[in-house]
């Protein structure tokens, strides 16, 4: 069992993922189940929120599919982005469809195959997914920052041991993580409060209305929370089962083994 997940986080400095309509109906799109089906077989679980299940903060409650071809569809038309006869979506008068440019690390299974299940996905809605498949130096180079050439990448975090660093890296507007060029104002109090309020209790009254507002601004989607399998010799004795965030973690107690 990890702490951690994997999603997409959009960049708004392009034109098309500034409009909120044009990533709510992203996020409406993507079937994360097939996405776990494929790309974590049996060794992981569909992701609804930026908080693995493992968290205190975890919202079970939100922890459903909600996927919407329908008003997704209804979403890009109001959005300008319209379907023609090839069934690509684009603006009236130009030529261009609605693409969406995704940085890939093309030797990392997760990532991969599942940037290709989205690519399908979106194309049922007639959005273009182009994939830069790189390695991971230029990977690394590319997602820290996107600039203004690419719209999102497909990434892997952990959050178990305080979901406040977790939220307030990825969506305050000072957040090292913050990759989207996202800012506003009522989230930041909103992480700013939570990481300072020492009941847990509370501090989930906050987290959840966090939640409802990210969701609502579909600027970083969750994809899939990751089980990792590790395999050891049965020489090795003394190894206990223990949630961890990444899979480097998992040696950390070796000096216990036998």
């Amino acid at each position: 069992t990890t702490g951690a997940w994997r999603g997409m986080p959009l960049n708004l400095r392009r034109h098309a993922m500034a409009d909120p309509r044009v990533r709510q109906a992203i996020d409406l799109v993507l079937d994360r189940e097939a996405i776990v089906s494929e790309a974590l077989p049996g060794g992981g679980a569909p992701a609804y929120q930026p908080i693995p299940p493992t968290s205190w903060a975890f919202m079970r409650e939100m922890d459903r599919p909600y996927r919407d071809m329908k008003r997704a569809g209804m979403l890009l038309d109001w959005a300008g982005w319209t379907r023609g006869p090839d069934g690509l979506r684009r603006r009236k008068g130009s030529e261009t469809p609605l693409t969406l440019r995704l940085i890939v690390w093309k030797d990392e299974t997760f990532r991969r195959t599942a940037a290709d299940v989205i690519r399908r996905q979106l194309a049922g809605a007639g959005i273009v997914v182009e994939q830069h498949l790189v390695d991971n130096v230029e990977y690394n180079r590319l997602a820290a920052n996107m600039k203004t050439e690419y719209d999102g990448f497909i990434g892997g975090w952990g959050a178990l041991v305080d979901p406040g660093d977790n939220l307030y890296k990825k969506f305050h507007s000072r957040g090292s993580q913050n990759a989207m060029g996202f800012s506003e104002p009522e989230v930041d109090q909103m992480l700013e409060e939570a990481r300072a309020e020492a009941d847990p209790n509370r501090a989930r009254v906050i987290y959840r209305r966090l939640m409802e507002r990210l969701r609502a601004e579909a600027v970083f989607l969750p994809l899939a929370y990751p089980d990792y399998l590790f395999g050891v010799s049965d020489r090795v004795i003394g190894i206990e089962p223990a949630v961890v965030d990444s899979w480097y973690e998992f040696p950390r107690n070796a000096w216990l083994w036998g």
